[in-house]
């Protein structure tokens, strides 16, 4: 049975690798640093939504596919954001100069969004941190 006025108790059984240690660092002193070095990373983890907005706006970028409104929200679960929501996202990305968008020539209707050129810097210098993994 459980000792429960030992409050630095760890349950037995499955463990997490204890030499992945250097990667949660990583991670959380990412998380802490570079919201507030990067305006672009900071804006785009206010939520799970965002994060998810962003990691496929960068995948598209890499992959150089065209980045459009229905494609992003095909790539996002209907319980992360709502048309409407993603909708906000890229009006505000825009707004704060994060992202830029213009009219598919194929399809006048379509938009196609893509990242500022400061957007973009930003996006590299951040990544960077990640290649190390």
């Amino acid at each position: 049975m459980r000792n429960v006025s030992n409050r630095f108790y760890f349950r037995e059984g499955t463990k997490i690798n204890s030499s992945l240690i250097s990667v949660v660092e990583l991670l959380k002193t990412d998380f802490q640093v570079n919201n507030k070095k990067y305006k672009t990373v900071g804006f785009f983890r206010k939520s799970p939504c965002h994060y998810l907005m962003l990691l496929n706006i960068v995948e598209g970028s890499i992959n150089k596919k065209a980045i459009t409104f229905e494609g992003i929200l095909k790539n996002i679960p209907d319980k992360l954001g709502s048309r409407s929501k993603i909708f906000q996202i890229l009006k505000d990305a825009i707004s704060e100069g994060i992202l830029n968008k213009n009219k598919n020539f194929s399809d006048n209707r379509e938009q196609i969004y893509y990242l500022s050129d400061t957007s973009t810097r930003e996006i590299n210098k951040w990544l960077k941190i990640f290649k190390c993994l």
